[in-house]
């Protein structure tokens, strides 16, 4: 026999002695098949979570890039904000430029009121 066939055979023979469990008592099988069931409601519900920023607030997971439907419109907005705050932040340059200037401005007129 080969190597692989000697493999599967006993990975076969291993999962085919495994023994169902069930309880005896009927009211704590039904407690264990409704726990069962809560938990597959729920079951991946915190995959998204334990991926990195970048990938859970990515524009892939605030809409469908196929059909073009928003999947969480929450998540679409702060997805659109995210340009609109990387330009807004380009802005401190010309708004300290222009502070200054004005400031020099009053400044040096003020300076020629005193004069």
């Amino acid at each position: 026999m080969s190597p692989e066939r000697i493999q599967l055979h006993a990975f076969s023979f291993l999962f085919s002695s495994q023994v169902a469990g069930s309880y005896y008592n009927s009211a704590k099988e039904d407690d264990y098949l409704r726990q069962v069931r809560v938990l597959e409601k729920v079951h991946g519900a915190a995959q998204l979570a334990r991926l990195p920023p970048s990938i859970t607030h990515s524009e892939g997971q605030a809409f469908n890039i196929v059909t073009q439907d928003p999947r969480d419109p929450v998540k679409l907005a702060a997805v659109e904000g995210a340009g609109n705050r990387r330009f807004a932040s380009k802005k401190g340059a010309m708004v300290s430029f222009s502070a200054r200037f004005w400031g020099m401005l009053w400044s040096s007129s003020f300076l020629r009121c005193l004069l």
